[in-house]
């Protein structure tokens, strides 16, 4: 089963960030129920971390544009279009990676 150590070793800016270990444990469990264990060990490690970093990345997002949208409410400029940003897998690079990876996985004999 991936660690928090082996996702902070595959990918070291979110350790030097400081994300929390604590989170990075959350967020492996919940990636657990997106991928499984019928899609190989090195996958299944592959998508975990990518959706792992998909969901730290998709919360700082979100994070700016509440911010972005507040900043231009007290300077009178209104909110603008909300865009809501959520987990969409297409808002980060690594959520698009995630969903490449997923194609690969074969059900039922064939490729989706």
């Amino acid at each position: 089963m991936l660690t928090v150590e082996d996702f902070f070793e595959a990918y070291p800016k979110y350790e030097s960030l400081n994300v929390e270990e604590e989170q990075i444990e959350r967020l492996i469990a919940l990636a657990q129920n997106f991928t499984s264990s019928t899609w190989g060990e090195t996958k299944q490690a592959q998508g975990i971390e990518l959706l792992v970093a998909h969901w730290i990345e998709a919360e700082w997002l979100q994070q700016i544009d509440i911010s972005g949208r507040s900043s231009a409410i007290a300077l009178g400029q209104g909110a603008g279009n909300l865009t809501s940003i959520e987990n969409d897998f297409t808002t980060t690079a690594y959520g698009r990676r995630y969903l490449e990876l997923k194609k690969t996985i074969p059900v039922f004999g064939m490729t989706f």
